[in-house]
This record gives C-alpha cells, sequence and structure tokens, in this order.
C-alpha cells in the first residue's frame, strides 16, 4: 500500500466491474460482476477468468460466495437476484 501500485489486475469484462468478492474457502477465486451483464470467476494463482456467466439481462450489480464457497449469490438492476451453484 505505501508504493501506491497495485499487484495484479483483472481484466477480461467488456465493461466496468461493479462487484467483487473472495471465495471464502479457497482464497485464490474471486468472483466479479459487470456491467456487460455477467460474472467471471477468476483464479489468482493463474491470473486470469477461467469461467463467464451470462447471469442477468441487465448489469450485475454485486456478487457474494456463500460461507461454504459452495453458491454465488448476485444481483441486477434488472430487480433479481440468482442463486449460482458453482459445483455443477
Amino acid at each position: 500500500l505505501r508504493t501506491g501500485r497495485s499487484i495484479m489486475a483483472l481484466q477480461g469484462h467488456v465493461k466496468q466491474i461493479l462487484g467483487l468478492d473472495f471465495c471464502p474457502v479457497t482464497g485464490v477465486k474471486v468472483a466479479t460482476g459487470s456491467d456487460d451483464n455477467t460474472i467471471k470467476l477468476w483464479d489468482l494463482r493463474k491470473r486470469k477468468a477461467y469461467y463467464t456467466i451470462p447471469a442477468h439481462p441487465n448489469l450485475v450489480s454485486s456478487v457474494r460466495y456463500s460461507d461454504c464457497g459452495d453458491f454465488l449469490f448476485s444481483s441486477s438492476y434488472d430487480r433479481s437476484g440468482k442463486v449460482w451453484h458453482l459445483r455443477n
């Protein structure tokens, strides 16, 4: 933090990222929700997205992992919330 430099950038969404959450189980997986209506799942060790979910018909405003890491919750400006089972 003292240098003011980031150590990694997550690039892959077409539009801005509006929500981000770390998987509490692995500590190396991240979910991002974007203005491009998708959720991307990232592996920080590989520094890239490994899966894209076409999540909502409107922007994804937030994402959140469940405590066990098996589920991902998303909300959108389409006035819906969804639950995704990540083990399928």
